[in-house]
């Protein structure tokens, strides 16, 4: 490796790994602001159901998938019998859009995490998991300003994060981010319906996932929408800086061809 990709590789690992940090940071170390309540509010007396699939493993198996069939295609389509040359630039492609990914990934983990604990949103079965300490009955227009939760401390905790959906966002984000590079990377003439049927199943997967969390009471309508909005919005960027949306492609060349001299 030259100098030019070995500064290369240090700034994205070095950028990378901030961002990564901040993810857990946020998720771990920072710490949600109690809210008042409604006690008339019905839309967070639902019953509470624990998910058959929790959200860590959902995003976790998204985030997994995304990777796996990215370097799948990558590995396809490598150029195993040209010179040394179209290899150095196919292996430069494949870095550059996985490192693109996950750097999205993670950076809209840390954002979305922060919303969640910024807002203290509670989700659809708060008061199930809650059992405030105060008796609604007997508080002036139902709403508590102040109270003490006396369920379990960590259902507590996650019930208070509901707004955006960490679900929608995150296997928007990854879905869409395939559609798009399906659209870009194959062409399908002798099968131009095949690649709509996998870009249908990729988007369809994330909606079904999402659209789960309302039916468990994880989730409210409006934290489906904007999950899917910031996950569409996000993938769409990282694929309109790598070029997908250009009749030029990412062109990598200039950058190996300035190592070898």
């Amino acid at each position: 490796m030259e100098k030019a990709l070995y500064l290369r590789f240090a700034g994205d690992a070095a950028l990378l790994l901030l961002t990564i940090i901040l993810s857990f940071t946020v998720s771990y170390l920072l710490k949600c602001q109690p809210k008042g309540i409604n006690c008339a509010d019905i839309s967070i007396q639902k019953r509470y159901k624990p998910p058959f699939i929790s959200e860590f493993y959902l995003n976790l198996a998204f985030g997994l998938f995304s990777f796996i069939f990215l370097m799948a295609c990558e590995l396809s389509t490598f150029p195993w019998k040209d010179t040394i040359e179209p290899k150095k630039i196919a292996i430069m492609k494949t870095y550059t859009i996985v490192s693109v990914f996950t750097f999205g990934m993670f950076a809209q983990s840390a954002f979305v995490t922060f919303l969640q604990i910024f807002t203290g949103e509670p989700r659809p079965h708060f008061l199930f998991v809650c059992k405030p300490n105060e008796y609604c009955a007997l508080v002036d227009f139902n709403y508590i300003p102040k109270f003490t939760c006396t369920g379990d401390a960590s259902l507590v905790k996650t019930a208070r994060q509901s707004f955006p959906s960490s679900v929608a966002a995150r296997s928007s984000l990854s879905m869409v981010f395939l559609s798009i590079y399906v659209h870009s990377k194959f062409s399908c003439e002798r099968t131009p319906y095949g690649k709509c049927l996998l870009q249908a199943i990729f988007t369809t997967s994330s909606l079904l996932a999402s659209i789960q969390l309302v039916s468990d009471n994880m989730n409210h309508w409006r934290d489906i929408y904007s999950g899917i909005a910031m996950g569409t919005c996000s993938a769409t960027y990282l694929a309109y800086s790598l070029k997908w949306f250009k009749t030029e492609k990412l062109d990598v060349s200039d950058l190996l061809v300035e190592s070898d001299q």
